[in-house]
């Protein structure tokens, strides 16, 4: 039974998704979110202004534009500070180009609104015959898929990749946001030459995402989605590690 006394929030990042948009705002499935923030985050597409005159008379949408595009990561937790400072209860980050299922929303609130979960995350049926997504994308979920199984032991995930996530905001509040790094133009990827004492004082300087030992990984928590955006990868040269030093 869902607690519907409490406040749901639906954050949505906007880039080159103008011409998406407007279908996934009118789908059904978020007949009942409280309140849906989308960020522009300098889409050059104008996605921001271009709703803001579709949505300006519906109090239930508001539009933030960014100055400077701060990627995905940077959109979302614009939104969740958002959601934080107008004392929501639950925030949920919806992607703005219609890939998202939308309907597991509703197990999202029953599960989360009911404080059995802390954090829930949806996943898409990877499959080759019927796709929505560019071919090269949809290689790299699989990969990354079963990189994940193989690290952590558990058989069972689905999709890690995917951006469908909520989260209870009171769990949201103990993480301090302003440290969660938001892009890079690309990210470095060190290897098991590094101790692990070395590796953690890199991640946390910032000069690496990711460090891998065999199936021991340290990574930023913002890693997933730089995957899932195709960004540059680049292994640590030796010439990358003295300048570090």
């Amino acid at each position: 039974m869902l607690n519907y006394e409490k406040k749901t929030f639906v954050v949505m990042p906007c880039y080159k998704v103008r011409n998406k948009v407007m279908t996934v705002l009118n789908n059904k499935k978020l007949s009942k979110i409280d309140k849906i923030v989308i960020i522009d985050d300098q889409c050059p597409e104008n996605t921001g202004f271009f709703l803001k005159k579709k949505l300006k008379k519906n109090n239930k949408y508001k539009i933030i534009i960014h100055k400077k595009n701060q990627g995905v990561g940077g959109a979302t937790i614009t939104g969740m500070k958002y959601a934080l400072k107008n004392k929501f209860d639950m925030v949920i980050k919806v992607d703005g180009d219609g890939q998202h299922n939308l309907s597991i929303i509703r197990n999202f609130k029953k599960e989360i609104l009911n404080n059995k979960f802390d954090f829930c995350k949806g996943y898409r049926k990877l499959s080759l015959k019927k796709r929505n997504m560019p071919i090269i994308r949809l290689l790299g979920a699989r990969s990354l898929t079963f990189l994940t199984k193989l690290n952590s032991g558990n058989w069972n995930i689905k999709d890690p990749c995917h951006g469908l996530i909520a989260l209870r905001c009171d769990f949201l509040r103990k993480i301090n946001l302003n440290k969660i790094r938001k892009n890079w133009p690309y990210f470095l990827i060190g290897g098991a030459s590094l101790t692990h004492e070395q590796a953690i004082e890199e991640v946390i300087k910032k000069n690496l995402d990711m460090v891998t030992w065999a199936r021991h990984i340290l990574a930023n928590p913002d890693f997933v989605s730089k995957l899932k955006n195709g960004e540059k990868m680049l292994e640590m040269t030796n010439e990358m590690r003295i300048n570090l030093q």
